[in-house]
């Protein structure tokens, strides 16, 4: 809440930028609706593009006695419950609404054990709404003494369990025995329990106030208004297994409904529509179960200005101090320089602002501060060479790899980074070449399955990513499509089972505060069953594998969309320094790492052993290629080497192909080229450096660091020795490193020491256009 109305509340800039009065949590922030437009809400232009879809589609149904079924899907955490809060206000004044915020409806105790034996959750949430209807004694005495008399008229509108339980109900109400009437309650099924609402609703229009607090847009006029009932986060990851045929089940209680009426005796019959809200994840799930109903829309909530909100409130938080050094972070990401957050971090949260804010909160809350202060200085720095038009790499390069490391960090500590999929050793060997299958193990090398999904995902759907909020061509690629070219390479996985474990591991790799690197279509993934998800497509599986047509086509109905997070990972994470810094089990970010010890800075020791793990991988790759058949010039050209496509260019022949072990070593050398320019050129580094060793002393340190950096340099162009594709890059490289150590690191400017710094990258376009 404001400070006005809560003074004894403090607002940071997290919860400032995080502030929603209907999001499951808003950390220190409490609002109300009142609170929340008055001093937070800014109104997006997809509001009123998605407004308008919306009315289209209620002026199609108008008058239609046919219920609609409307989904409204997109990523989560982008304001869809802000927007239904807001279209419910401000819209459809001739209907009555009612909303049911899912979020809601779990249960305090509930776990997946619970969950996977099929208990409903639903059902306690709809139990606690329906007891205060129990209230209205006369209606309810009236509702009921029309079902007793028709209990043979009722067919399978209700359970048969309930159905022997109305005359009970019936006496127990005209007794006024409520303790009977909430024991039967207790036990009864939500199905059940909505459709005597929807009843009770037909003898009394108002009672939908007494099924929820007051809101501004719920009306209660006539059975003669059509009725909307919304339906919002329906797909929670608690619920959504034990609940599976919710949408379902929802459209059989309307129908239900209608046929009532008449027999009861009720008033016209009520025109009713439903509105539910998902994850885009999820679409699939609830588009699927509705399938088969009529009146089926579908609607993406899909905001690309939600960049303007965060501008908005940063603004409004500007009168505010800010000395906390995580919020100033935020300044900088999120107002000095969005257009460089939005081109390297938000792509990883599928351009989710608040997931994005809520991982940076999360990973500097704890014991960072000194080395969030470095970030800072870094983030000072780049902006000001930025800002002077020196766009040189370096300054973006060391900013962003630091990042990485915390996300990486964070996600691997709190196990939402799967080991099977990106950070240990358990490859799957080849057996042989594509053709000869007598070569050893140890000869093929290894290959990380995941990340050789996630390529041909991108290949085979010519990926690309624009900058406009992830919006880029993408088409999905086909189940056993994908299979089909997966087995070739991992052929000791006839069955699939790995397969399957690496495709659920980039669905679900992040649990908790992430975002999916792949969205399936055509078919719906449970968190809590496992491997189990693809119990059906396994036994599909091995039909395929014995040319069954049939089966080829079933799997294909399958398709495999890649997010925006699964092309950053691929196109930027998998590569970097710090993925592999992790994997050699380094402590430290490399530009966190500036302490002397005795004469061996810490900086030398993780690239060590960061050279060290990458070798490693990088001859694995080596020994792969070697024995494709027509070596590296082929692979370069088939689905299994990463390809870079413009937009609007999707064929093939536009295509730029890079080997990973070439990205690989590309990367790392610019990242510790990059130190380099740190080391040399930070005035407040070689100070704290100087204070130790005396300027003399500085001068020997400076030229033998400079020397180590560029012996690892030179160690990681020798890596490119027998890729035949990357001689240009390996020659110019060297070219460039006779050019640093030919030229004094040291020079006296009026008796002012000056630091020589070359970029290794120097010149790097014209001279690779030269070399033929």
């Amino acid at each position: 809440m404001n400070n006005d109305s809560n003074p004894t509340k403090t607002v940071n800039l997290f919860s400032h930028l995080y502030a929603s009065p209907y999001g499951s949590k808003t950390y220190q922030l409490y609002l109300t609706e009142e609170d929340f437009y008055r001093d937070y809400f800014v109104e997006l232009e997809c509001f009123k593009n998605t407004r308008e879809k919306l009315n289209n589609l209620f002026e199609e149904i108008e008058g239609d006695d046919t219920p609609s079924f409307i989904c409204l899907y997109g990523y989560a955490g982008t304001g869809k419950t802000t927007f239904l809060h807001w279209y419910l206000k401000h819209n459809l004044p001739n209907h009555n609404k009612l909303f049911f915020n899912m979020i809601d409806a779990k249960e305090p105790t509930s776990n997946t054990t619970t969950s996977k034996v099929g208990i409903p959750i639903f059902d306690t949430y709809f139990r606690n709404l329906i007891k205060n209807l129990f209230n209205e004694r006369e209606t309810i005495e009236t509702l009921f003494h029309k079902l007793n008399e028709n209990l043979f008229s009722l067919d399978e509108a209700f359970t048969t369990l309930f159905q022997t339980k109305i005359g009970t109900i019936y006496k127990a109400i005209c007794e006024n025995d409520r303790p009977q009437i909430i024991e039967i309650i207790n036990e009864t099924m939500y199905p059940d329990l909505l459709l005597l609402f929807l009843l009770l609703y037909s003898i009394k229009p108002d009672i939908i106030s007494k099924l929820q607090k007051k809101m501004d847009y719920i009306t209660t006029q006539n059975t003669s208004s059509p009725l909307l009932l919304v339906f919002d986060n329906i797909d929670h990851m608690e619920i959504e297994y034990s609940n599976q045929e919710f949408p379902t089940k929802i459209n059989d209680v309307v129908h239900y409904y209608k046929q009532l009426q008449p027999t009861l005796g009720l008033s016209n019959s009520l025109a009713i529509n439903c509105l539910f809200c998902l994850r885009d994840a999820n679409f699939e799930l609830v588009n699927m179960q509705i399938t088969e109903i009529s009146g089926k829309k579908a609607v993406l909530f899909n905001p690309n200005d939600l960049e303007r909100v965060f501008q908005e409130r940063m603004k409004k938080f500007a009168n505010k101090t800010a000395t906390d050094e995580r919020q100033q972070l935020l300044h900088y990401l999120f107002e000095r320089d969005i257009d460089y957050t939005k081109t390297h971090f938000l792509p990883l949260f599928n351009f989710n602002y608040r997931k994005m804010v809520e991982f940076i909160q999360l990973f500097t809350i704890n014991g960072n501060s000194k080395i969030i202060r470095q970030l800072l200085q870094q983030l000072e720095q780049q902006f000001e060479n930025l800002k002077h038009q020196d766009k040189r790499d370096e300054h973006i390069i060391r900013v962003r790899g630091t990042i990485y490391y915390f996300l990486i960090e964070h996600l691997k500590t709190n196990n939402y980074l799967k080991d099977t999929l990106l950070l240990d050793d358990r490859y799957i060997k080849r057996e042989g070449s594509l053709e000869n299958d007598e070569l050893e193990n140890d000869e093929c090398g290894k290959m990380n399955a995941g990340r050789m999904l996630l390529t041909l995902i991108h290949n085979k759907s010519k990926y690309t990513l624009s900058n406009v909020e992830g919006d880029g061509y993408n088409e999905p690629v086909g189940l056993y499509y994908l299979y089909e070219s997966y087995k070739k390479i991992f052929i000791n996985d006839t069955k699939g089972v790995y397969f399957f474990e690496c495709l659920l591991a980039l669905y679900l790799c992040h649990l908790k505060n992430y975002s999916h690197l792949i969205t399936f279509w055509g078919k719906p993934i449970f968190f809590i069953l496992g491997n189990e998800n693809f119990k059906d497509e396994s036994k599909l599986l091995e039909k395929a594998t014995k040319n069954d047509a049939t089966a080829k086509k079933d799997l294909n109905e399958i398709t495999i969309r890649l997010n925006s997070s699964g092309f950053t990972y691929l196109n930027e994470i998998m590569r970097h320094y710090e993925f592999f810094s992790l994997k050699a089990k380094n402590k430290k970010s490399l530009f966190t790492c500036m302490k002397l010890y005795e004469d061996v800075p810490e900086f030398i020791s993780n690239i060590q052993k960061t050279y060290e793990e990458t070798l490693t991988g990088i001859n694995d790759l080596k020994k792969f290629i070697k024995q494709y058949s027509g070596g590296v010039e082929e692979f370069e050209k088939s689905e299994y080497c990463f390809k870079l496509y413009e937009p609007d260019k999707y064929n093939p022949d536009d295509s730029k192909p890079r080997l990973y072990l070439v990205r690989i070593i590309d990367t790392h050398i610019s990242y510790i080229d990059s130190l380099r320019a740190y080391i040399l050129e930070t005035d407040v580094l070689r100070d704290k450096y100087k204070e130790k060793r005396g300027e003399d002393g500085l001068s020997k340190f400076m030229q033998t660091v400079n020397n180590q950096l560029i012996e690892y340099i030179e160690k990681y162009v020798e890596m490119l020795d027998g890729v035949s594709t990357a001689k240009k890059l390996m020659e110019f490289f060297k070219e460039n490193l006779t050019k640093i150590k030919d030229k004094p690191l040291i020079t006296k400017e009026q008796n002012v020491t000056k630091y020589n710094y070359i970029s290794i990258n120097q010149d790097r376009k014209e001279k690779l256009e030269k070399i033929n």
